[in-house]
């Protein structure tokens, strides 16, 4: 590397992977087993590794029950013995590498172009709609990058006043993603805080750091290694950039509208943006109206938790007639993960076993 350091590398078998993702390998554990077991020679004098590459989600999603046939391959291998089953860095530690390799930069396995799948229109497709194009890969990847590069001077600079050092404290917010607890929380502000912060200034950094946090979800690689706009992966790209929008806010929607759809009916990507995206967008006021309509059948505790919102019933009332029911009621909406709160008030009318269309009111 340019700093006199080395990466060790491994190297997997590209045609037992590529038997494994598209070739239905996994359709029986035997088999999978025997595959894998060919990739050993008995002609070779020297310590050998099987090392397979494929995604996770080929386990089960792309391939039904691929789970059972992987579990199923790896007890088959320990319990007959055909195998050691081992990890990089126990092999590394017995057997240090003994070859040099030069890395070819910019490169990828599935695109030839090198990484131009990811940012233009290189052909690189899946090959199922034959005259559709990608020309919406670099508008998208154009605003994206726009975003970014937008949402990190005021992480910089809003934190900045916060946080000792916000690229370290980002990196190590991971720590507080991976456990959500207030213990978590109160162990990295006392890290990475210049002082103890206020409520206020605990939510505005935590709401910029996950705002940090969908900014590089929001590069997902599969939003544009398929063939179209308004598919799957791309729109959850979107929602990523949106959460981030959401956290730090509206020109996106006016750069993202040059990616035009295959699709008449989806436009452009202002338009998927928002069909798919807006919508899927939730705050403390929607949460607030879950709550309210849910509690005429739901006796909730005190203190509830719905997904990752907290809710706090200040004041509850149901008065019932017949088949109508009244609920009124004014709750506290809280985030568990920026903290972020607000006091709702609401009513319902319920009757006739139908919810008044309309009747939740927030004021």
């Amino acid at each position: 590397l340019p700093s006199g350091r080395t990466i060790s590398l491994f190297f997997y078998d590209g045609p037992i992977s590529q038997a494994v993702a598209f070739e239905n390998l996994l359709n029986k554990g035997e088999d999978f087993v025997n595959r894998l077991s060919s990739g050993f020679s008995g002609s070779r004098h020297w310590p050998q590794i099987m090392s397979i590459a494929t995604d996770g989600e080929t386990y089960g999603h792309h391939h039904q029950f691929g789970d059972m046939a992987l579990a199923h391959a790896l007890n088959h291998i320990e319990s007959k013995g055909i195998a050691r089953l081992t990890n990089y860095g126990e092999y590394l530690a017995k057997n240090p590498p003994t070859h040099e390799v030069e890395i070819f930069e910019n490169s990828s396995w599935s695109c030839v172009h090198g990484i131009e799948r990811w940012r233009s229109n290189c052909g690189c497709n899946s090959g199922c709609h034959p005259g559709w194009n990608q020309e919406w890969r670099r508008p998208l990847r154009d605003a994206l990058d726009w975003l970014r590069d937008k949402l990190w001077p005021v992480y910089e600079s809003v934190c900045g006043e916060y946080l000792r050092d916000v690229l370290k404290a980002r990196d190590s917010y991971i720590d507080v993603i991976l456990d959500r607890s207030e213990e978590s929380l109160n162990r990295f502000l006392e890290e990475h805080a210049v002082r103890r912060l206020s409520a206020g200034e605990m939510t505005v950094v935590l709401k910029l750091l996950e705002a940090q946090r969908h900014a590089m979800l929001m590069y997902t690689s599969c939003g544009w290694f398929f063939d179209e706009l308004s598919g799957l992966e791309t729109v959850q790209v979107l929602q990523y950039a949106a959460r981030a929008i959401q956290l730090a806010r509206d020109a996106f929607k006016l750069r993202i509208a040059a990616a035009k759809s295959n699709r008449p009916e989806f436009e452009n990507g202002s338009r998927i943006y928002e069909e798919f995206v807006e919508s899927a967008m939730i705050d403390l006021k929607r949460v607030g109206a879950h709550y309210a309509v849910t509690s005429l059948f739901e006796d909730f505790a005190d203190i509830a938790e719905i997904y990752c919102f907290r809710v706090r019933r200040d004041d509850f009332r149901m008065v019932e007639a017949g088949t109508t029911k009244l609920v009124i009621g004014k709750i506290t909406v809280s985030s568990t993960i920026t903290g972020q709160s607000e006091e709702i008030s609401f009513c319902v009318l319920h009757f006739g076993g139908h919810a008044l269309n309309g009747g939740v009111r927030t004021f």
